[in-house]
């Protein structure tokens, strides 16, 4: 991102600029310490404008600083108005007033000294552009506004002759404890999904936390806000480990959410691997029976541990398959365990979505003459896909009660709100239209190839699911020989 827009800038550059001494900015209040003030998560909003004044572009940048002593590490993670991502990781070393830093694209090191509320340091940025690699030189300001505001301006030039510049307002939102719980307690959910990026998971109890993860209003509060703070707090894995347990969806979601926020972001030496490793096995069999949500994260997790924990890569990986990550023998084996159940022994059986391969065909078949229970007819619901992506992607769900909708065939009185809790709507991460064509894609290559199966069987009942509901349900009554 950044490659780019200096490739636009050098076609403008013209004029140079002159130079402003720090030790002007000495009797200047609050002082500005980078240990102090970088310490914990600073959040920042900036933009990069040409010579002229011109926008090129915008983006927001999250900081985590920690210090040892008097070195400091920043890691900034970018987020550019076009959805680009960049990262940086800072290595700042404080002596005194004066400061030093390193950085993978920077050549040699930054070096600068703070003054007052000004901390002024220049070093040269290392880019690619257009194949070749430019050398900018940074002029780098820092100006502490106040306690959490700082107002950082960098001006770039190439041979002398200025680029541009970067304008960037740090807020340091973390830490506003009092105000995070107060936004959380509203229930709102936009309201709480901002007290997770103020609140500081360090400052939080074990019984603050407890609060959120069961009062999480919607599926993005319990899948990112919750575990984002609980990730950083010393008892996250263990709260973890209790909210996976959990009977309330959210809860569940929000626990193993977390442990795939600590896979990501804590060092495989300081996790318990092995704890991690029976969480895996967990999973796989447990995610067959689990909520839609919940199956979800559950999913993300098997994820998160094959890209994240290298001792537990090869393992994680052989379940990660797109649409299917239960191996078949263990499907079939829970099917097993559930038909000794006695509703099933008394009533029968009805086998929604499954088998849904040619493989899994036969090893069901298989499994059906072990039991004696063998199928009386496989129904076969006809539709157009269009119709297909138009009635799933159009699926809504309230975020509070669960009650469903859809944008065509059953809407709310009020846009995108629950008519019973006035809660928001929201759409499954599986119902996008996108997913939906994925899916689409995978029925035709897997699962159409088990109708033929059937049919050599004389198995197959055909519906016309276009229709409406009822006249489906009465097609398919009839096709089974049912009033």
């Amino acid at each position: 991102m950044l490659r780019r827009f200096v490739a636009i800038l050098l076609a403008f550059a013209v004029t140079g600029c002159a130079s402003v001494d720090v030790a002007q900015y000495a009797a200047e209040k609050p002082p500005l310490d980078l240990k102090r003030y970088f310490d914990g998560t600073i959040d920042g909003w900036g933009m990069f404008q040409d010579r002229s004044g011109k926008v090129v572009t915008r983006f927001h940048v999250v900081i985590d600083a920690r210090w040892n002593g008097d070195t400091g590490t920043l890691d900034e993670s970018f987020e550019y108005a076009d959805g680009k991502r960049e990262k940086r990781v800072w290595t700042i070393v404080k002596d005194g007033d004066r400061y030093t830093g390193t950085a993978g694209d920077v050549v040699g090191s930054a070096r600068g000294e703070a003054q007052g509320n000004a901390l002024r340091w220049n070093y040269v940025l290392a880019l690619p552009v257009d194949g070749r690699t430019w050398h900018m030189d940074m002029d780098d300001w820092m100006y502490l506004i106040d306690e959490k505001t700082m107002l950082n301006r960098t001006t770039m030039s190439k041979f002398g002759v200025k680029v541009g510049d970067m304008k960037v307002l740090h807020k340091q939102l973390k830490g506003e404890q009092a105000l995070a719980l107060e936004l959380y307690a509203t229930g709102n959910g936009d309201a709480q999904y901002l007290a997770g990026m103020i609140a500081d998971g360090r400052q939080m109890t074990a019984k603050q936390l407890e609060s959120w993860a069961k009062t999480a209003s919607w599926d993005m509060v319990s899948g990112t806000t919750v575990p984002w703070v609980a990730s950083e707090h010393p008892d996250g894995f263990k709260l973890a480990l209790k909210w996976t347990e959990a009977k309330n969806e959210q809860t569940a979601r929000a626990g193993w959410a977390t442990l795939s926020a600590l896979a990501t972001t804590i060092p495989d030496a300081d996790l318990p691997m092995a704890e991690f490793g029976k969480l895996l096995d967990r999973v796989v069999k447990e995610m067959p029976r689990a909520p839609d949500g919940v199956r979800y994260t559950m999913n993300n997790f098997i994820i998160c541990c094959g890209t994240y924990l290298a001792p537990l890569g090869k393992k994680a990986k052989i379940f990660i398959d797109i649409g299917s990550l239960v191996p078949d023998d263990l499907t079939i084996g829970l099917i097993e365990e559930r038909f000794e159940e006695s509703d099933v022994r008394k009533q029968g059986y009805i086998l929604d979505g499954f088998p849904r391969t040619l493989p899994q065909a036969r090893a069901l078949d298989g499994l059906l003459a072990k039991l004696g229970k063998p199928l009386d007819a496989v129904v076969v619901l006809q539709v157009d896909e269009s119709v297909v992506v138009e009635r799933i992607s159009g699926r809504r769900t309230c975020s509070g009660c669960g009650t469903p909708y859809h944008v065509k065939y059953r809407k709310p009185q009020k846009d995108g709100v629950c008519d019973i809790c006035e809660k928001k709507l929201v759409q499954r991460e599986d119902d996008t239209e996108m997913k939906v064509l994925l899916r689409l894609d995978k029925y035709r290559s897997e699962t159409q190839a088990v109708i033929p199966f059937y049919e050599a069987k004389g198995l197959v009942k055909r519906v016309d699911a276009g229709r409406a509901p009822d006249d489906v349900y009465a097609a398919i009554s009839a096709a089974l020989g049912k009033r």
